[in-house]
């Protein structure tokens, strides 16, 4: 009897135990229901976020990359516009040279010259930030005499800084060859960029370069007795657009590019560039280049060259020449006919087209920008049309401005069949070491 009350008392207690559990696993399960719903909620939540984040940065993304292609399409296009006619402005200027001119006149011409080319220099820069800032710029390796490019600057500075109360020296140590191999063209743009910025903040004074050549390089300092800086503008000098005084772009001009370039282009070339300054006692730059001694069979090659350069006869050559701007067909006409050869001149892409199609060339150029038909289009149409089989084969080089903002499109150039380019604005000598590698290649 007492045996079976405890066994029912139990029985109740497991039972009402059972249910409380039964009780307290629903309640919890009903919790963990809600928690569960509330978590897919917040889930599904931070999923819409995070999609809605990621479509902002793909348009974000999209915006930045179309800005990035309208802005090289902008400078592409402002270097045609602005190089084209200060190519004709150089062109004309260059062949009064060879006239015969007054002292004054010269004078007058030599001051043109500088105005242009200090426009082409601030053009070239704005340029060039681009193309370094993507690492795309062209080297060329060929044979540079770093001496001859340091005396020819410092006999051009000479007249600039005679009028002042700055002089300019070149002082050199050799122990191996100063003739190397390397991009003579941005070897030059480093020191003239250097030694532009030394007579620019020193008004009274001197300006010193000291060239040291051995088997490593060319190792170049440029000092100034100018301005100088103190040390927390030294940490600026060599970014964009950045004076190491804002008052300094008031008094003495500039774009504030011509450091961060030439720090640019010694990244490209391998090289190194160190700056010590102190305030109102001068500057120093040093920079060197890892350029590479000139061999005899480099020297050889470069003598053939500017031999068959110099000494080119146009003589019985026809030339068709496809370019909107008039005066820079008449500068081209011009050294082609000093030559004895013979320009056949079209105003657009498709009175070039029908040229083309009537007689047979030795060799075409072509202005890349064109109103109607571009260079590229022009030549691949005569390049495929029955029409103008007698010119399928002529060999074609490309004349653009667009090439210093858009490296890139030179190699484009090559691979849609023009056998080389002239840059604009172009010098008699590059003109004609172009023309002569163009007809090489008949």
């Amino acid at each position: 009897m007492n045996e079976g009350f405890v066994s029912r008392s139990r029985y109740e207690r497991e039972k009402a135990a059972r249910k409380a559990a039964e009780r307290l696993l629903e309640d919890k399960s009903r919790q963990l229901y809600h928690l569960n719903v509330e978590l897919q909620k917040k889930s599904d939540s931070l999923t819409s976020q995070v999609q809605e984040r990621t479509e902002e940065l793909r348009n974000a993304l999209e915006k930045a990359q179309a800005a990035t292609r309208a802005k090289d399409l902008f400078l592409a296009n402002m270097s045609h516009e602005i190089m084209t006619p200060l190519s004709g402005i150089l062109g004309l200027t260059e062949l009064l040279t060879e006239g015969h001119l007054s002292p004054d006149q010269q004078e007058q011409l030599i001051n043109l010259q500088e105005s242009c080319l200090t426009l082409k220099n601030i053009v070239d820069d704005l340029l060039d930030l681009k193309i370094l800032e993507h690492g795309k710029v062209r080297l060329r390796n060929a044979r540079c005499d770093c001496l001859d490019v340091i005396n020819s600057l410092v006999a051009k500075c000479e007249p600039i800084v005679t009028g002042e109360l700055t002089h300019i020296t070149h002082v050199n140590s050799q122990c191996s060859s100063h003739l190397r191999m390397g991009d003579r063209t941005r070897f030059e743009q480093v020191i003239v960029n250097l030694v532009n910025n030394a007579i620019k903040f020193t008004q009274e004074g001197e300006v010193e370069i000291e060239t040291f050549i051995n088997d490593a390089g060319v190792t170049v300092i440029v000092s100034d007795t100018g301005i100088g800086m103190k040390s927390d503008q030294l940490e600026r000098i060599f970014e964009d657009f950045t004076l190491a005084d804002e008052k300094i772009s008031t008094r003495y001009g500039g774009s504030g590019l011509g450091l961060s370039i030439v720090r640019s282009i010694m990244d490209q070339l391998g090289g190194s560039i160190v700056v010590t300054s102190e305030f109102d006692k001068g500057s120093r730059f040093t920079v060197m280049f890892p350029l590479p001694a000139a061999t005899e069979e480099d020297l050889q090659g470069h003598s053939n060259r500017e031999t068959s350069s110099s000494t080119l006869s146009l003589l019985g050559r026809r030339i068709l020449l496809a370019e909107d701007s008039r005066i820079n067909a008449r500068v081209i006409n011009s050294l082609v006919r000093k030559r004895d050869g013979e320009i056949v001149y079209a105003t657009c892409g498709m009175e070039a087209l029908s040229k083309a199609a009537s007689e047979a060339y030795e060799l075409m150029i072509f202005d890349i920008n064109m109103p109607d038909i571009d260079g590229i289009e022009l030549l691949q149409r005569i390049r495929s049309s029955p029409a103008c089989a007698v010119n399928a084969k002529t060999p074609a080089l490309a004349c653009t401005a667009n090439a210093n903002a858009m490296e890139d499109q030179v190699a484009r150039y090559i691979e849609r069949g023009f056998s080389g380019d002239i840059q604009k604005p172009f010098k008699v000598e590059e003109f004609m070491t172009g023309i002569a590698a163009g007809l090489a290649a008949i």
